[in-house]
């Protein structure tokens, strides 16, 4: 009985990853030969564990789990070859450290980082794993770029697990803010996490996937904000146009069997 019910989530998600724009449940039933209620179940049961998703009433689509299951996949196959190389060259460039994150199962998290190689000045490490969502220039990057609904489920997690949730006025202000990351392409944390450090991100997006990932630096605030924001913003900008064009170029060239390894 398992493997059966297994086997019809499968046929669901097929049915809906081989639709262009969504599928409706009737198509989605007609198409795994299931009764619509038996399908309608299905779907639902699968978008609350985020392998799918509804757009709008009875349409169904592809959620975020299911990138979340893939993109670690692609990152590990690809890190020393893509990613690595372009964080040296970035903070050779900016003299600061470069860090590149990604969006795992609803959190972002950092992955690498790297100083300046042979620096004698004093640099801000970031540290590696969960930031917070709502105020690391690493996430807010990613985010302005998600569905809405699936970052208001996202911080509603993290809010239930932290001592201080956000405000109505606060998370009015975080979702203007995304706004204009969107609008300008990069994302800044100005103090808001330690005092005296500055960070600013970029996107890196990958199709099929969209923005699931960010590349950006960080240091003291007195010393990144000597140079113009705008100019920052540029190099970090096509670092992130570099990384996301090597991912993409090495996942063709590799195929699915060493993405596999």
């Amino acid at each position: 009985m398992t493997s059966q019910l297994l086997q019809r989530y499968h046929q669901v998600l097929s049915a809906v990853a081989l639709s262009d724009d969504g599928i409706g449940a009737t198509a989605i039933a007609d198409a795994v030969q299931l009764p619509r209620s038996t399908t309608h179940r299905l779907a639902m049961t699968l978008c609350e564990v985020g392998y799918l998703r509804q757009r709008r009433s009875a349409i169904f689509e592809l959620g975020p789990a299911l990138d979340d299951l893939l993109i670690p996949r692609m990152f590990n196959a690809q890190r020393s070859h893509t990613i690595l190389p372009i964080l040296l060259n970035l903070a050779t460039e900016l003299q600061e450290t470069a860090f590149f994150a990604r969006r795992h199962f609803g959190r972002i998290e950092i992955v690498d980082a790297l100083p300046v190689p042979g620096t004698q000045q004093s640099y801000i490490f970031p540290g590696l794993g969960e930031r917070p969502l709502d105020k690391c220039s690493s996430s807010k990057a990613i985010l302005a770029f998600c569905e809405t609904q699936d970052v208001q489920t996202w911080l509603d997690s993290a809010h239930e697990k932290s001592d201080m949730p956000l405000i109505p006025e606060q998370l009015e202000g975080l979702w203007q803010e995304l706004g204009e990351v969107r609008s300008r392409g990069y994302a800044i944390c100005d103090g808001e996490i330690d005092e005296g450090v500055f960070s600013i991100a970029s996107p890196v997006f990958v199709a099929p996937f969209g923005a699931v990932y960010s590349i950006g630096v960080t240091g003291p605030t007195a010393r990144m904000k000597s140079r113009p924001l705008e100019e920052l913003a540029n190099q970090i900008r096509a670092a992130s146009k570099a990384a996301a064009a090597r991912l993409v170029a090495h996942s063709v060239s590799s195929g699915p069997t060493e993405l596999g390894k």
